[in-house]
């Protein structure tokens, strides 16, 4: 909430001089008579006219910061077979925390120990999330290292030396149509990922 106030109270500023000269002209040439029609018409109603289209263009900020996440929304990234592709950048806060992304998924984190040498993916769903999910972790070269999803294989080991120098974790998730699509990424980096199982677990989508 502070952060949101903070975000508000500038364009506020930057809208009432202007709008307070105007209602004091109005005045002038009108006599105040406070019943609460007059005060709709002369005050909260100009307030709402001037502020609501600035708050509005900043919506996707606002809602970053109520989210957590108040870096760019999206970013191109090299998909094996696809090219660049657009996808959301998140972090490992996000998952941990289970923050509500971008797209209104919500995901929890769990970290336990691995064999030394390995890093452990494995993949759960909430009862009530009936689409496809999937993760997929690729090296610095973009070529797959694993993929689990909610329709086969749950659960995957890969040597953690073959992302000790980059390499993403992609969430994908079936959009309409049933298509499948890779939404949302994290550099496995910001894991360290050497002797760790990462349990996924999609709350809601």
């Amino acid at each position: 909430m502070p952060q949101l106030l903070g975000t508000v109270t500038p364009i506020m500023m930057q809208v009432l001089p202007g709008l307070l000269q105007s209602m004091h002209g109005m005045r002038a040439e009108h006599p105040v008579r406070v019943t609460d029609r007059e005060l709709n018409q002369r005050y909260f109603g100009p307030i709402v006219q001037a502020t609501l289209p600035a708050i509005v263009s900043q919506l996707p900020e606002l809602l970053a910061m109520v989210h957590g996440d108040q870096r760019a929304p999206v970013r191109y990234e090299p998909m094996p077979g696809r090219g660049p592709v657009q996808l959301m950048r998140i972090s490992r806060n996000d998952l941990v925390n289970a923050h509500r992304l971008r797209d209104g998924d919500v995901l929890h984190l769990t970290e336990t120990p691995a064999q030394p040498g390995t890093t452990e993916i494995r993949i759960t769903t909430a009862p009530h999330t009936m689409w496809w999910k999937g993760v997929q972790v690729t090296d610095e070269t973009g070529r797959q290292l694993c993929f689990v999803e909610t329709d086969g294989d749950r659960y995957a080991v890969f040597e953690s030396r073959a992302v000790q120098s980059g390499g993403a974790i992609v969430l994908w998730k079936a959009r309409m149509f049933g298509e499948h699509a890779p939404m949302y990424v994290i550099p496995i980096g910001d894991l360290t990922p050497d002797g760790k199982c990462f349990d996924l677990y999609w709350a809601a989508d």
